[in-house]
């Protein structure tokens, strides 16, 4: 069984699987796991999410892997002051709710999701093979983290009953329209078609770290009137350190339209936009970087939680599946593990 994607979606996926004895190998092209739940780290020592901000829990079997994580001291509830803010004035954020961080940074969600796993094979995908043994794949060895093939810039893995893409819908889709090999019992184009329905907003986020506490009285805002749709104080959250730091998300409509701008660019246009967003004069920032996150925001989410197509042994999953949310992923690998596990052959 192959697993495209170590995000939460693949790592939830793969844990389902596993559980009832189905041996998986999981494929990711960066460097660790947890797709955007991520932290990055700066020269200086900084760290930011500059991924996924914090995460919600409504369903009763999350709600319940959630009390299990903050027992363990794997996540905590983020009480900073949330606001909407528009040209220096705020007012009450719009939907007051209890929301989770991972601590000490939000990667230590997806490192506990990875427990028990086998090590993710660091590669791209780059094409998907059915023949009489099942599923084989082609993959280009990445840069670090994971195992890697030894020798030659491409790689292959067969003999696979089943494979799962816990990708980002637009990537999903350009595996899917080069699949070859058996044909897939009809399903092909629908699956397809479907998948290429989706679409996902990119966004640009920025990290700014700073000398000293910035005189503001809140610790997140939803920012309105302004590129940035999100501001926040990283170090407001439990478990990080008291320096300074800051993370903007641009809206996907100045993302989209910048996307391919410079990230040096970005970050000057961001961090000029957070001055003007606060409604102060701006203080020099001790330390600056750009992050374009191409596939952050689903726009056009499937209604369903995953799909599978049984005749072919294909399924996908992702936030981009049943609701954009963290818990949405893992809802949707959780989901899909559970199909395919019923389906496995000899079960």
């Amino acid at each position: 069984m192959a697993i495209v994607g170590a995000g939460l979606a693949g790592l939830q996926c793969a844990r389902e699987l596993r559980e009832r004895g189905i041996p998986v190998r999981l494929f990711d092209k960066g460097r660790r796991v947890g797709g955007r739940v991520c932290t990055r780290r700066m020269d200086s020592g900084a760290e930011f999410d500059h991924g996924a901000q914090y995460f919600t829990a409504r369903g009763e079997r999350f709600q319940q892997l959630v009390a299990e994580w903050v027992s363990r001291g794997v996540v905590a509830e983020w009480t900073g002051r949330l606001v909407q803010l528009t040209a220096g004035r705020t007012g009450p954020e719009p939907a007051a709710t209890t929301r989770y961080v991972g601590v000490p940074s939000m990667s230590a969600v997806p490192r506990d999701l990875a427990r028990g796993l086998p090590e993710v094979e660091c590669g791209r995908v780059t094409a998907l093979t059915r023949g009489a043994e099942g599923w084989s794949l082609e993959w280009e060895p990445g840069a670090g983290g994971g195992s890697e093939p030894a020798g030659g810039s491409r790689h292959e893995a067969g003999g696979f009953g089943a494979v799962v893409l816990a990708l980002p819908a637009e990537q999903a889709t350009v595996l899917l329209a080069g699949a070859k090999g058996l044909a897939w019992g009809g399903v092909e184009g629908g699956l397809r078609e479907r998948v290429a329905g989706v679409s996902i907003s990119p966004c640009w986020g920025v990290l700014l770290e700073f000398a000293g506490r910035l005189g503001v009285e809140f610790d997140g805002a939803f920012v309105g009137d302004s590129p940035l749709r999100w501001v926040a104080r990283n170090n407001s959250k439990p478990g990080r350190p008291g320096r300074e730091c800051w993370v903007l998300h641009a809206g996907p409509e100045w993302s989209r339209e910048h996307l391919e701008a410079s990230a040096e660019w970005v970050a000057g246009e961001l961090e000029q936009a957070f001055w003007q967003a606060l409604g102060v004069p701006g203080v020099g920032a001790v330390a600056r970087q750009a992050h374009r996150w191409r596939y952050a925001l689903p726009e056009s989410p499937l209604a369903e939680q995953f799909v599978f197509a049984e005749e072919a042994g294909l399924g996908v999953c992702g936030d981009w599946c049943g609701g954009p949310r963290v818990e949405g992923a893992w809802t949707s690998g959780a989901r899909l593990g559970e199909r395919v596990a019923g389906w496995w052959p000899g079960r």
